[in-house]
């Protein structure tokens, strides 16, 4: 990180690994933050930190991407999770289906007529449209 002197500044391998450390239970990724701060102190040259600053500089970046948007890997996942299942749910809307699923579409009909062709359906074409696609 290039320093309000125009040094470059690197933290140490012990300085990483206690970052680390700290927030490792957590989804703040401490080398890509590194990455970032770098191409901050790069494209702020008014604002670089001097050598005794740029420290506390880093502690208060990693601080402020947690408070942020850190998250626990376990909420991390159960987040990921939630999207994936929302995700497959929108990929089987009828929107987003063959237009051969379409074709199967008794979602807007009822009683007998729902039951017949839901039979129909499974015995032409092995499955049927009522919100979901449903197989034989």
């Amino acid at each position: 990180m290039l320093l309000n002197d125009g040094k470059d500044w690197q933290p140490t391998e012990d300085k990483i690994d206690k970052w680390k450390e700290a927030y490792k239970d957590t989804c703040v990724d401490v080398d890509r933050e590194l990455v970032l701060m770098d191409l901050w102190c790069d494209s702020n040259p008014t604002k670089r930190k001097t050598e005794k600053g740029i420290s506390s500089f880093c502690t208060r970046w990693l601080k402020r991407s947690l408070d942020q948007g850190g998250k626990s890997i376990e909420l991390q996942e159960a987040q990921e999770q939630e999207f994936r299942h929302r995700l497959k749910k929108k990929k089987e809307s009828i929107r987003n289906t063959d237009i051969s699923d379409n074709l199967v579409d008794i979602s807007w009909l009822s009683g007998d007529q729902y039951l017949m062709m839901k039979q129909y359906y499974l015995e032409k074409f092995g499955r049927y449209w009522d919100g979901e696609v449903k197989y034989s």
